[in-house]
Parts: C-alpha cells; sequence; structure tokens
C-alpha cells in the first residue's frame, strides 16, 4: 500500500491511464475510437501492461472478494463479451453506492 500511494506508485498509474505516450492509453483509445482489439494492438508498439495484468488483478480481486466492476467489464471487452458503448451503458446502470 505505501508504494502504490506514494508519489512514484501514484504517478505510474496516474501517467500510465493519462499521458498519450503511454502504451496502456493508446490501446485504448485505439478501442474507444473502434478498433478491434487486434488491431489496437497492432496500432501499439510494445506490450500493453493492462492487458497483460488483467487476468492476475481478476483472480485476487475474487481471492479476497472484491467487486472491481471496471476491471471486470475491459476483460469482457477484450474477450469480445461487450462493445464499448454496452460497457459504458453498464456503468451507467450500476446503482451509485457509497463505500
Amino acid at each position: 500500500p505505501s508504494t502504490m500511494m506514494g508519489l512514484s506508485g501514484f504517478g505510474d498509474l496516474f501517467l500510465t491511464a493519462s499521458s498519450l505516450t503511454s502504451r496502456n492509453t493508446q490501446f485504448g483509445m485505439a478501442l474507444g475510437s473502434g478498433k478491434t482489439v487486434e488491431q489496437a494492438m497492432i496500432s501499439v508498439f510494445g506490450i500493453v501492461e493492462g492487458r497483460a495484468s488483467i487476468n492476475g488483478v481478476l483472480a485476487l480481486a475474487e481471492k479476497y472478494n472484491l467487486d472491481l466492476p471496471i476491471t471486470s467489464g475491459l476483460r469482457d471487452l477484450l474477450l469480445a463479451k461487450c462493445s464499448v458503448q454496452e460497457l459504458l451503458d453498464s456503468f451507467r446502470a450500476r446503482p451509485m453506492t457509497r463505500e
């Protein structure tokens, strides 16, 4: 927890999610623009860490009984179980809770 919540951990997470030079951001933008997973992977040079680690994150979530709707939804998107629009609609349909 101290690594992730420290400046280096938070900074790395923030940049990978927002920088246009980030492979994760490039991959997400390609998917959001309508490209398939295969097309998005071709458009990004190198390993997309988020895609490579999603199953491990969800295994840990299951082990610790955590609900990770965004991560689960992204896995479904990567497996072509839903479209980007369907994923966004499912997020909007979730009740807002205070936890």
